[in-house]
């Protein structure tokens, strides 16, 4: 994707216009994505399309991406000797090492930065894992929010998880939570994940379910159950043994709760890959699948001399300095 970074940045700009939403050249969610590459056939897209390998046992492909956390094993159903993807089946893939940070951190909550649901507390219990990014895994009661996330006020979530996030990533002292161990450019904390496990039902084989809201970068919030989400939960399960190897979980956004299920993911413990471990916690390699639709598709160009296209803009250059 390196050799078509200079396509991106105006077209995040020009497309979405506003600085709290990143675009990309597909805007399909990730798993839509990946089936993409095994549904092109434009090698001016996918130069490796033509490489895929076709499993007649498992009627997959799997597609290996080289993501910021590594190296993430992808596999597609597919339809026609590989031909195309079916659409029928959930995509999954085989998540880079997934490592718990801290169990049962107290996070202290500065005085500027309460929200009137602590009631007065001046700290919350929260947990920290990866699984492709740091996250802040919280329950939504210990946020102060006892309806869990059944009765929403997502403006009131909104102020807590973004208090929560600056006062976790503006102590000193809770630095080594987001230190990554081999990449030092994604030591940072990511992502708040507010938890309700007390809503939701499992999908079939899943020893469970959890419903979550994530809120990541800058506020934005996932309509999906977050891929590199699920991984960090599952590995946060492992770690307080509420799952073993080879077990399942099945993790719900708001959508999938309002579709029912039909947009979860199941998350799989695959793998113990402790032997680089991130003391005291464990590694695990986890398998996440879930289904995916296109919902379109659309072609940008860029003209000669358009000086607009060439290189974008952000309404906040305007601004007076």
């Amino acid at each position: 994707m390196h050799r078509y970074a200079h396509f991106r940045e105006p077209t995040r700009i020009i497309i979405s216009g506003y600085p709290d939403l990143s675009g990309t050249l597909l805007k399909q969610r990730a798993q839509a994505k990946r089936r993409f590459l095994v549904d092109t056939k434009d090698e001016n897209v996918f130069p490796n399309r033509g490489k895929l390998k076709f499993d007649k046992l498992k009627e997959t492909v799997t597609v290996r991406l080289h993501a910021p956390c590594g190296l993430v094993h992808v596999s597609v159903p597919v339809l026609d000797g590989g031909a195309r993807s079916d659409p029928s089946q959930p995509v999954s893939f085989i998540s880079a090492d997934s490592f718990v940070t801290g169990v049962d951190v107290r996070v202290r909550v500065p005085s500027d930065l309460l929200w009137p649901e602590l009631h007065g507390r001046t700290s919350v219990i929260a947990d920290f894992s990866y699984g492709g990014a740091f996250y802040c895994l919280v329950s939504a009661k210990e946020l102060g929010f006892e309806n869990g996330l059944s009765k929403l006020n997502m403006k009131a979530i909104d102020t807590a998880t973004r208090n929560l996030k600056s006062a976790a990533n503006n102590n000193s002292n809770m630095a080594y939570i987001f230190e990554h161990p081999e990449h030092a450019d994604l030591s940072f904390l990511y992502s708040v994940i507010v938890v309700d496990d007390q809503l939701g039902e499992p999908l079939a084989g899943s020893q469970s379910a959890e419903s979550g809201l994530c809120f990541f970068a800058d506020q934005q919030v996932d309509r999906s159950p977050t891929g590199s989400g699920v991984s960090a939960r599952l590995v946060l399960a492992y770690a307080k043994g509420q799952l073993q190897l080879g077990e399942s979980s099945t993790y719900h956004s708001l959508v999938s709760l309002h579709k029912h299920g039909s947009a979860a993911f199941v998350g799989t413990l695959v793998e113990d890959s402790s032997s680089q471990n991130v003391a005291p916690y464990p590694r695990v390699k986890t398998r996440v699948e879930g289904h995916a639709s296109y919902t379109g598709a659309s072609t940008f160009v860029v003209e000669a001399g358009d000086v607009l296209g060439d290189e974008g803009f952000l309404m906040s250059d305007f601004q007076h300095r």
